[in-house]
């Protein structure tokens, strides 16, 4: 390998490992061992097996950056129902995706969410933002006057305070097209949890549909996550000095830097 070649790989080292001290960078960042969060992501007993079509889905979570995963056919699941532990990360997550679609009777299918956050704290508060994204997409087959029709609908919500939701509803029969989503969109909610204090936090997720004429069908995708997305010390001022680590590798990024500027001041001097 070249002198040429060998300072312009040290130096791209040298540039990620600056790179990831940079705040805003996103990967798996431990939270403080203050606030505790469980969260659990389940198939609703009250589910029915498809008379005719497909029921599929998945409970998802992720748990300090590792992500698992159960499968959902028609009403078996494959994997930990419900599937939960411990968010300790930023970027942590669950969620739950539902597919159904027919051209006879009724699809009914139902998820739930729950989550626990508790701050153990003596004396600081924190701020918890959690992230809210989903896919709500309903199709109906059939014209006007057919007994066709297609609901999908999720809710997150603390006591009688709603934090998300998404809704769509589609009905030929009686003429019905209610649209409240926004596919891809990401909402924000901040929840304070002052010293000593829990939250718990409560959601259903359901797809339902019927086709009960000829030539009738429907199709409905939901796929819906939560997430923590920060986590906010809001008692304890900033200090302004940087962790040791974060502080030992700033200074081993700024070493290679100057060490990779000296090896090629050597190269143009030979």
């Amino acid at each position: 390998m070249s002198p040429s070649v060998q300072i312009r790989l040290a130096k791209r080292m040298a540039m990620a490992l600056v790179l990831l001290l940079a705040p805003g960078v996103g990967f798996a960042i431990p939270f403080s061992l203050d606030l505790t969060i469980m969260a659990s992501v389940g198939l609703n007993s009250a589910s029915l097996a498809p008379y005719s079509g497909t029921q599929t889905g998945a409970l998802s979570m992720t748990s300090g950056g590792v992500s698992s995963m159960s499968t959902i056919d028609g009403i078996t699941v494959t994997g930990s129902d419900p599937l939960g532990g411990a968010l300790t990360d930023i970027g942590d997550r669950v969620g739950i995706d539902f597919h159904a679609g027919g051209t006879e009777l009724d699809t009914e299918f139902y998820g739930n969410y729950g989550f626990s956050l508790a701050n153990n704290s003596a004396a600081d508060t924190y701020r918890v933002t959690l992230g809210f994204e989903s896919m709500n997409l309903v199709q109906v087959m059939g014209d006007l006057d057919n007994a066709v029709f297609a609901e999908s609908k999720m809710f997150l919500a603390s006591g009688v305070e709603e934090l998300f939701y998404t809704y769509r509803y589609i009905d030929l029969l009686y003429y019905e097209d209610f649209d409240d989503t926004c596919n891809g969109c990401l909402f924000t909610y901040d929840l304070l949890l002052g010293a000593g204090e829990m939250i718990d936090l409560y959601g259903d997720q359901g797809i339902f549909g019927g086709a009960y004429d000829p030539g009738t069908g429907y199709e409905i995708d939901l796929s819906t996550t939560v997430s923590i997305l920060d986590v906010a010390n809001l008692t304890a001022p900033p200090t302004g000095v940087p962790e040791p680590t974060t502080v030992l590798l700033f200074a081993v990024g700024v070493f290679l830097l100057i060490a990779v500027k000296r090896r090629g001041e050597r190269q143009v001097l030979l």
